[in-house]
Parts: C-alpha cells; sequence; structure tokens
C-alpha cells in the first residue's frame, strides 16, 4: 500500500510525495519520500529522493528535512543495503 504526504515549504507551496520506506540509522528514524509524479518502475529515470527524519512529540509525527548531504547520502545507502537484504531473504 502506498502512502502520500503533503510538504509545505516556508512560501506555502504544497507538493505531495510517496513514502518509499523508513530507515533507522544511527538511533534515529528517517523516512524517504519521492515525489508524487515519480515512476518508481522506471529504472532510467533518476529520482529526486527527499530524506526527512521523523520526530515524535506527544504521538505527533513531524518530518524535518535532512540538508547535510553525508547524512542524506548515509540514510541513502543504508536504504539500498536494507532493500538489498530484502531481495535476498525473498530468494530464500
Amino acid at each position: 500500500e502506498e502512502s502520500s504526504f503533503v510538504l509545505t515549504d516556508e512560501e506555502g507551496n504544497e507538493f505531495i510525495f510517496k513514502l518509499l520506506d523508513f530507515v533507522d540509522y544511527d538511533e534515529k528514524l528517517y523516512a524517504l519520500l519521492a515525489p508524487e509524479d515519480a515512476d518508481l518502475d522506471d529504472e532510467d529515470e533518476e529520482l529526486d529522493i527527499v530524506v526527512m527524519e521523523v520526530v515524535v512529540e506527544n504521538e505527533n509525527p513531524s518530518f524535518n528535512l535532512i540538508e547535510d548531504e553525508k547524512l542524506a547520502s548515509a540514510v541513502l545507502d543504508a536504504f539500498v543495503q536494507k532493500a538489498i537484504d530484502e531481495a535476498e531473504e525473498d530468494e530464500d
């Protein structure tokens, strides 16, 4: 099942994103999002993936954009490794 999120920028513009997955990295939870119109099945399409830290306060989640490129890259690497691990488990 696919989940969508509406994110609002500082000027009030709304953007719809699809949830790709959640990733635990360095004891924090991150959400990986792709634009709603992204074709996830097209291997030739370059995806603009957004990495957001998930912060839960009083049972209300909020998403904080990760601007640190090294951290975002590390979270993306963890996402890819998780997908590889799950694919290998499915083969067994």
